[in-house]
C-alpha cells in the first residue's frame, strides 16, 4: 500500500481493522483482526521512509483479538485461536514490538495449556495440540540457542 499518502493510509488501515471486527462470524473477525496488526507494522506510505511501526495499534489488534476468541462458545475453536494469536504475537515480539512482552507470550501460553486437556479428543484437538506444540518447539529453539542481537526468551515459561 505504498502508493497512497499519510493522510490516506491511516484511515484506510483504521477502516480494514474496523470492517475486520464487524465479520459475521467471531472465529473470522478474530483472524481479521489479527491480520490488520501487520498493516500497523510493516504497512508503507508514499511519504514514509522505511515501515510504520505503530505498536500500539498493533497491540490493540491482537488484545481485541484475544477479548473475541474469549467470546467464542465452541473451546476447541477457541484454543485454535488463542494458538494463531500467540503466533502473532511472538512475531512481533521476534520483530522487536516494545508493548509485546515476555509477560504477554506467558500469559497465552498458560490460557492455552489451561484449556487444551479439557478439549474432547478427536482429529481437531489433535491438530491444535500438534500446532500448539510446533509453536512450543520454536520458542524452546529460541529460549535454548540465543541469538546475540535477537530477543531474549530467558523469562519464558514454555
Amino acid at each position: 500500500m505504498s502508493c497512497f499518502g499519510e493522510e490516506n493510509h491511516e484511515p484506510l488501515r483504521t477502516q480494514c481493522a474496523l470492517a475486520a471486527s464487524k465479520l459475521l462470524k467471531k472465529p473470522d473477525q478474530c483472524r481479521g483482526v489479527s491480520t490488520c496488526s501487520h498493516l500497523f507494522w510493516s504497512g508503507e506510505s508514499a511519504a514514509s521512509e522505511g515501515e510504520m511501526k505503530d505498536g500500539k495499534r498493533v497491540t490493540d489488534c491482537l488484545k481485541k483479538g484475544v477479548k473475541i476468541a474469549n467470546q467464542c462458545m465452541d473451546s476447541s475453536v477457541q484454543v485454535q485461536l488463542f494458538v494463531e494469536l500467540l503466533n502473532h504475537y511472538i512475531y512481533y515480539y521476534e520483530k522487536g514490538c516494545d508493548q509485546v512482552t515476555v509477560q504477554v507470550l506467558n500469559q497465552l501460553i498458560t490460557k492455552i495449556k489451561e484449556t487444551l486437556p479439557s478439549l474432547e479428543a478427536n482429529e481437531e484437538t489433535e491438530q491444535i495440540n500438534k500446532h500448539f506444540q510446533n509453536t512450543c518447539d520454536h520458542l524452546r529453539l529460541k529460549k535454548d540457542n540465543p541469538e546475540s542481537e535477537g530477543v531474549s526468551y530467558e523469562s519464558l515459561s514454555v
